[in-house]
């Protein structure tokens, strides 16, 4: 297994590593963490100064200072000449060691990756670079050669990889489209949820009224999430007479400075206090709301799923592959104001049954597909697939 982030380390790359390693050994499968380089960090050079500055200045400043870096390019280019280099260099101290190589998001450590590792590799991701520059704000303003050097690694790694799996129907169709991967080596791979229910959990069957409707959003970037948004959404239910409050989990941010809504602020999965509040809040909220201007994924609305609970989502990145419009939930236009979705919400709060059909399709889906051992089961279907056509 190659990783760029350490799979015992389950904050590292959001979870993702740390979870996928659990599932993957609990299929059957030794996992060998092969770790590179890490990517490197906007601005590192400029010493701790700049570190400490990023850490209090205002969100438009950092992303000023992450897209506006000088010399971007050419230190990815470097940092995936020694992440080849380090892995090379692991694969020749431990010979036949591994079977598969499999890399999440790990464009830097296989886009060199020399042509005398002959082994199979699978290449999975929740995004592509074209999409990330194309919808995350704080990638909108990047150099031409951070760009250029970040969308000529993913081409080469994807094309170095024997299966590719995406975590969306966008990212499958952005390898395939824009980075001219052949569809019969590209699978849907969705990602798994990091916080799911106890053994034997059963749903409660408590439908919004009008004089409750609790709204969750999990938000660690508040900007690209807008938060700001889901409170004008909020604004725009109590208008109609809803009573509606937005449960929110993450950074703190000023938009959020209103009696409406309830933050629990950053809550680390990896404490027991704080990871049995962030399931509260998703047994007790009645839908996950998103209304990302760019999005990988979407755990969230795949974890409130698991809940019975619907989630409102806007159609960009991933989420469109998470949530199914009209049948898990509802997915907007990311161009469509608050009080769309505050009439399309209010709706279902009027609509009983239509939700609770909602949440139980939802929870049904989340289980058979957003799960490690789901995503576990697809890796180890594209082992085999390759591994048999090495045999041939």
């Amino acid at each position: 297994m190659i990783l760029g982030s350490d799979p015992n380390d389950a904050q590292a790359l959001s979870g993702m590593p740390y979870y996928a390693r659990l599932a993957l050994e609990r299929a059957g499968c030794e996992v060998v963490p092969v770790i590179g380089a890490p990517p490197p960090v906007a601005g590192a050079s400029a010493g701790p100064l700049r570190k400490i500055a990023k850490a209090i200045l205002p969100d438009a400043v950092k992303r000023w200072l992450v897209t506006n870096a000088s010399g971007q390019g050419q230190a990815v280019r470097e940092a995936a000449q020694r992440s080849q280099q380090l892995v090379a260099k692991w694969m020749a101290e431990n010979p036949n060691r591994v079977d598969v190589l499999l890399g999440h998001n790990t464009s830097l450590q296989l886009a060199e990756l020399p042509a005398s590792i002959r082994m199979p590799i699978i290449y999975t991701s929740d995004t592509t670079a074209r999409i990330l520059f194309d919808t995350y704000p704080e990638k909108a303003g990047a150099k031409p050669d951070y760009r250029e050097a970040s969308e000529e690694l993913e081409r080469k790694a994807l094309h170095r990889a024997t299966r590719v799996g995406m975590a969306s129907d966008l990212a499958v169709s952005s390898a395939v489209t824009d980075f001219g991967v052949p569809r019969e080596r590209v699978r849907l791979v969705p990602l798994g949820c990091h916080l799911t229910p106890g053994e034997g959990y059963v749903p409660k069957p408590d439908a919004p009224t009008r004089d409750n409707l609790r709204l969750l959003i999990v938000a660690s970037d508040p900007v690209r999430k807008r938060t700001g948004f889901a409170v004008n959404v909020v604004e725009e239910l109590r208008r109609k007479g809803v009573n509606a409050t937005l449960v929110h989990i993450g950074r703190p941010h000023g938009t959020l400075r209103s009696p409406m809504v309830e933050s629990l602020g950053r809550l680390r999965l990896g404490v027991a206090e704080d990871r049995a509040k962030h399931l509260a809040a998703l047994e007790s909220s009645h839908f996950s709301i998103l209304p990302s201007l760019g999005e990988a994924f979407g755990i969230a609305p795949a974890e409130s799923a698991l809940f019975a609970r619907p989630a409102i989502v806007s159609d960009t990145g991933g989420l469109p592959t998470v949530v199914r419009q009209n049948e898990t939930g509802l997915v907007l236009p990311v161009n469509a104001p608050p009080q769309a979705w505050a009439n399309e919400i209010a709706q279902l709060v009027e609509n009983p049954t239509r939700y609770l059909q909602m949440g139980e399709a939802a929870r049904k889906r989340a289980l058979a597909e957003f799960t490690w051992d789901a995503y576990a089961a697809h890796i180890l279907a594209m082992a085999d697939d390759c591994l048999s056509q090495q045999q041939r």
